[in-house]
């Protein structure tokens, strides 16, 4: 061969991979001489398309007859690329190829389509010398095509639907030697005869399938006594020989049967708008021979018009001459009737198909789909002849879910119980939707099974807002038992030296909280604004005109942020009203925030008392400073600063800005910087317990708790990555977790402590924590009853010990 394996490569790739610009489009207009020029041809594009769609052989399987005729042409051509190719409307399609791995190309880049407008063999010896191919881009790349040379394949009418052609990547100055010219047109003979012969069978098969079906209309009339007369027409007399059953038939005088009529004679009572449908019945039929049938209404003596049917047989000589053509005349008038109380009946229930939401269809036994509404070509995204006639898992992409659909549809046929059930399968655009499908049986007269109907709804939204519903409930509990328990923690862990003080701080704290709430509620949870929180929780406290002065950057805070700074700021307007600026005429506040750019970004906000009382620092630390550093320091991984400054409070709180903003939490890898939780320093021979809780007020309560009870405390950790910072330096007894952290989950520490062989409580604000690590783990319930967590404690020590 002529050819070596890299060059043969480059051009199949050429090929394979071809698309783009436009060469000039095959048109009715001619085809090229020699010289380019163009004749104008004897036939038009409708009708070579028309003799190729009569071959029916467009997107047909691969077949080791025409697989064998390229590999054929191949080898005598010495060509590394064949192919038995059809010039479609927008494409080239192959029946048949070596060299290409493809079958079709766009005509934009077809070389063949050229071919066809010239008869015999077109030949073209170096494809980038002729201008009409040197551009194309299976030509212009490097080890593109270079050499063609192909064979129309022409219908017995002289109709080219195609080629037989070789190609190389090489030019060729010779073409092709005279043997392989006359193999290479031999096998494009052998090609149309081979489609000629199959058209042929296929006519005699519709042929004969005719004819018994003729028949069998027939003998069903017979049977039924609907034969209303017969004919014979001697055609080349033209003499039309009726009976007297006929003549009533068609409103003529049976009198009149005696004597052969016309063929005007005998169709003057035919409905006028039938007259010219059964003029070109006719025709046709004389003119193909074989059976003819036809329906058309015809007035009787009674004046009216009746439907029948004409059944009967053309015969032609030997020489193909019409000889007589004889036949029955069938009452079909019933049958019509029926046949439009049907159709109208069919359309009513495509009507309401169409107009039910949702899925329709039908499915015989084997779950091929026979009928479906409109819903059903926009759930699978492709045309009604793409899936009709065939089951699920052929038509449908994703394979397991068309599996499952059919498996449900066999249970139901099986059974012959109906269902209601949920599927999910993906919409054309990716999405998963979940179905609600009605599904029954489908049975046939005697009440035999013989497939399945079926509605199908899509519930997708449905359930989504279901979901969203059932997870705003579950929030809003979980929200509802952490508030109870920071109220509980606040009462708990409140001290005053009278009834009405105590009440005076515990309605205060409680009040600062609600502001918050009510602040998070308006925001629909997402945050608030820094600027209006601080200015809800100063109002109290603001009975001068000008005492206070609120100012900084727009922020809008998470909630958990929220929530702490505003028990911190409440905490400080308490000391400002008892003991500071608040407490007289004369004093002032100013509260301001920024922004501070550095290593990380953060957030700095100033509290500055001025023209209060002289201002000494406290003796001892109480609740409200716990309250304030537990807040800034654990909850929010940030830093206080306090200065008991003459003249007034100098407060002043550093915030990493991940932790603070909405939308934000800080990263699990990168613990926010807090109060290095330690173990309580009580007797060293106690067991230690760790506590996870990223509530504040919660936390001190249960480290209040567990102290009282004669455990150490390690912790509390605020976050995932505190615990697991406690975890790498030491090994607690027993440990008691919040499943929800600053809005991750506790689940790595949970696994930590299992690996460790340390038991652990749950405690949780959530009526249904979910799916857990560990789910055979006790759960205590916020607010936490000391009493239940002094059990849990002690169940978890005997755990231990064991």
């Amino acid at each position: 061969m002529a050819t070596g394996t890299e060059h043969t490569r480059s051009g199949a790739e050429a090929l394979a991979q071809a698309g783009g610009r436009e060469e000039e489009r095959l048109e009715e207009g001619g085809r090229p001489s020699a010289s380019g020029t163009r004749d104008r041809p004897s036939w038009t594009e409708a009708d070579r398309l028309a003799a190729l769609d009569r071959y029916e052989i467009l997107d047909t399987p691969l077949e080791p007859l025409f697989d064998e005729i390229v590999q054929l042409a191949a080898d005598v051509c010495e060509a590394p690329i064949a192919v038995v190719n059809f010039v479609a409307q927008e494409r080239q399609w192959f029946k048949a190829e070596v060299g290409i791995d493809a079958r079709e190309l766009p005509l934009d880049v077809s070389i063949c389509r050229h071919a066809i407008l010239q008869p015999g063999l077109f030949v073209v010896p170096d494809l980038a010398a002729d201008s009409r191919f040197a551009s194309n881009p299976l030509v212009d790349q490097a080890g593109g095509l270079r050499f063609y040379a192909g064979v129309v394949l022409e219908t017995p009418e002289g109709l080219p639907v195609g080629t037989i052609c070789v190609l190389d990547t090489r030019p060729r100055p010779d073409g092709l030697a005279s043997q392989q010219a006359r193999v290479l047109k031999a096998l494009a003979r052998q090609v149309m005869t081979e489609l000629e012969l199959r058209v042929s069978l296929a006519e005699q098969a519709a042929t004969k399938r005719a004819m018994r079906e003729n028949a069998e209309r027939v003998q069903l009339a017979l049977d039924a006594g609907a034969i209303i007369g017969t004919w014979f027409w001697d055609l080349p007399a033209d003499r039309f020989n009726i009976d007297e059953q006929f003549a009533r038939s068609f409103g003529i005088d049976p009198a009149r049967a005696s004597h052969p009529l016309s063929l005007d004679e005998v169709i003057e009572t035919v409905h006028p708008y039938d007259k010219e449908g059964l003029a070109a019945a006719i025709k046709a039929a004389i003119a193909r021979g074989g059976p003819y049938a036809h329906q058309y209404r015809v007035r009787r003596a009674d004046g009216n018009y009746y439907w029948i049917e004409a059944n009967g047989h053309v015969q032609h000589s030997a020489d193909r001459t019409p000889v007589s053509f004889p036949g029955v005349l069938i009452d079909v008038e019933e049958q019509r009737a029926l046949r439009t109380e049907r159709d109208r009946a069919m359309r009513l229930l495509e009507t309401f198909a169409e107009a039910v939401p949702g899925v329709v269809y039908a499915k015989d036994r084997d779950g091929r789909m026979l009928v479906a509404n409109r819903g059903t070509t926009e759930l699978i995204g492709k045309p009604p002849e793409f899936y009709l006639g065939k089951t699920d898992v052929e038509f449908l992409a994703d394979k397991a879910e068309a599996l499952a659909v059919m498996a449900n549809d066999r249970r139901i046929m099986e059974t012959g119980v109906p269902e209601q059930l949920e599927e999910v399968l993906h919409l054309p655009d990716g999405n998963a939707a979940v179905w609600l499908s009605t599904k029954a049986p489908l049975r046939n007269e005697a009440g035999k099974v013989i497939g399945l109907i079926g509605s199908s709804v899509d519930i997708t939204e449905r359930r989504r807002a279901e979901e969203r519903e059932r997870l705003l409930a579950r929030e809003v509990d979980h929200r509802a038992k952490n508030l109870l328990g920071v109220v509980q923690s606040m009462v708990q862990l409140t001290r005053a030296d009278s009834t009405a003080e105590f009440k005076e701080a515990v309605a205060g704290r409680i009040q600062a909280l609600a502001r918050a709430h009510s602040l998070l509620a308006a925001g629909r949870w997402e945050g608030v604004n820094l600027s209006q929180l601080v200015a809800e929780e100063l109002a109290p406290f603001n009975q001068g005109g000008e005492r206070l002065a609120i100012s900084g950057e727009p922020l809008r805070l998470n909630p958990a942020a929220s929530q702490s700074l505003a028990l911190a700021i409440h905490e400080l307007a308490t000391n400002a009203s008892k003991y500071g600026s608040l407490s007289c005429p004369t004093g002032r506040l100013e509260v301001s925030w920024r922004l501070l750019q550095g290593e990380g970004e953060s957030f700095e906000l100033s509290w500055i008392e001025s023209g209060g009382p002289l201002v000494t620092a406290p003796q001892k630390r109480g609740f409200g400073s716990t309250v304030i550093q537990s807040s800034i320091e654990r909850q929010l991984g940030g830093t206080l600063q306090l200065g008991w400054l003459e003249e007034g409070l100098r407060c002043r709180i550093t915030l990493p800005l991940g932790q603070i903003i909405e939308g934000e939490v800080s990263s699990p890898g990168e613990p926010a910087r807090a109060l290095p939780p330690t173990a309580s320093k009580l007797s060293p021979g106690g067991r230690t317990v760790l506590i996870v809780e990223d509530e504040p007020l919660i936390s001190l309560e249960m480290q209040a708790m567990v102290e009282a009870m004669g455990y150490n405390v390690l912790g509390p950790a605020p976050s995932v990555a505190e615990a697991q910072e406690l975890l790498k330096g030491q090994r607690p007894d027993i440990a008691v977790l919040d499943v929800n952290v600053r809005g991750e989950s506790s689940d790595s520490i949970a696994r930590a402590l299992t690996a460790l062989r340390v038991p652990f409580v749950y405690c949780t604000g959530y009526a249904e924590p979910g799916k857990l690590p560990a789910p055979d783990s006790a759960k205590l319930p916020k607010p936490v009853d000391p009493a239940a967590l002094r059990a849990a404690l002690a169940r978890l020590v005997a755990e231990s010990s064991s």
